[in-house]
């Protein structure tokens, strides 16, 4: 994130010969932010304010800037147009989150440097939805799959596949309790 920018209380655009495109904000879309609009000249002394900066390769940020980083509150649109919207810590999404995917699936949760690592929910477009432990994107730990056409599993994972101690109850209503190897 570098080169100039344009701003006034209304969003501008300026396309620069940098390949990057940077905006502060004014009005109502700074709104959410308890933080004042980026000076009108993008550079790495962007900090305590709030604003929006958007490369030529296709990633819109919109948020709380701190040291010419992404800090604070904000929302990362990616060109895939999978979106973040929660915590970044010095750049990186990191803290509470919302990632939103092309294809509708949604994870709310914890993030680590832009990994999806901790507690959360995934709610798959299918109609799945996990909640528990996430390590590298993969469902790892404790945690219980609601299957839209199968029914439900409250147990341990390992890199997305039922692996130790669980039970599985089944639309019809059948039950299985104990261990599960790569299910």
């Amino acid at each position: 994130w570098s080169s100039d920018v344009c701003s006034s209380d209304l969003l501008h655009l300026v396309a620069l010969a940098t390949g990057f495109i940077a905006l502060s904000l004014g009005g109502a879309l700074a709104a959410d932010s308890r933080l004042p609009p980026c000076p009108i000249y993008h550079s790495p002394s962007w900090t305590d304010c709030y604003g929006i900066a958007s490369t030529t390769t296709g990633e819109t940020y919109a948020g709380e800037w701190k040291d010419g980083m992404r800090h604070g509150q904000g929302v990362l649109v990616l060109r895939t147009g999978a979106k973040y919207q929660g915590d970044f810590v010095y750049g990186k999404a990191t803290g509470q989150g919302t990632y939103g995917l092309r294809n509708g699936d949604v994870y709310v949760g914890e993030v680590v440097n832009g990994v999806i690592q901790g507690y959360g929910t995934l709610t798959a477009s299918n109609g799945d939805v996990y909640t528990g432990d996430f390590a590298g994107f993969k469902f790892n730990g404790r945690g219980v799959l609601k299957m839209a056409k199968e029914g439900v599993y409250s147990g341990d994972f390992v890199n997305d596949l039922r692996q130790g101690q669980g039970t599985l109850e089944m639309a019809d209503g059948s039950k299985y309790i104990g261990s599960f190897v790569n299910s």
